[in-house]
């Protein structure tokens, strides 16, 4: 119903608009949805500003905008009903009142904008500290992958080192060992050399 009174009240056909307009604000009045009902409230406002039925539609836009401070988020509503106002201002005449509704509707852009623009702000905040962590958190890894193959590279060098030790002594071992069997054989040689003279 409610569209149906906005159909017509952008074709400019305000009584045909009031019907549907008025009925749809009655439903949603019964319902108790107080977001609909300012939404219903502004649109029948407009319509009787059409009509020129100025007082009509203030008292309405007063009893909406009272609505809103009930509702959690309503910056978007106060914004079409201050401009609602201005035009109901405008049309009857009473044009400081008027200005200073189109100015409370600046106020309010203004107002959601610098809520849109810290919300983004604040997204982007989380974006970079995640980022962030997300550096800090490769650059430990890369640390700690740089030690463990420092440390795999020690270890890897000083087993290297004791297998060349163990192979260096092996070989001094071994060619002590030799020298010692050729001592004794030089010693054996010597002394089957004199039992042999004597």
């Amino acid at each position: 119903l409610n569209n149906l009174g906005i159909c017509y009240l952008y074709l400019a056909k305000y009584a045909k608009a009031l019907p549907y307009a008025e009925e749809a604000w009655d439903i949603r009045k019964q319902l108790n949805d107080t977001r609909s009902q300012v939404t219903s409230a502004n649109v029948l406002a407009r319509i009787y500003n059409g009509l020129k039925r100025y007082a009509d539609a203030e008292k309405l836009l007063t009893s909406a905008m009272v609505l809103t401070d009930s509702m959690e988020s309503s910056l978007q509503e106060k914004i079409k009903l201050y401009d609602a106002f201005a035009q109901t201002y405008e049309g009857s005449g009473q044009y400081e009142k008027a200005l200073q509704a189109e100015r409370s509707r600046i106020k309010y852009i203004d107002s959601m904008k610098v809520t849109d623009m810290n919300a983004r702000f604040s997204e982007m905040e989380t974006r970079y500290q995640t980022l962030q962590k997300e550096q800090q958190i490769t650059e430990q890894q890369f640390a700690i992958n740089k030690r463990n193959y420092l440390l795999v590279g020690i270890i890897a060098i000083l087993l290297l080192g004791t297998l060349l030790a163990y192979n260096y002594y092996k070989r001094f071992k071994l060619k002590k060992e030799q020298q010692l069997q050729a001592e004794v054989m030089k010693q054996q040689e010597l002394a089957t050399k004199a039992v042999m003279e004597a």
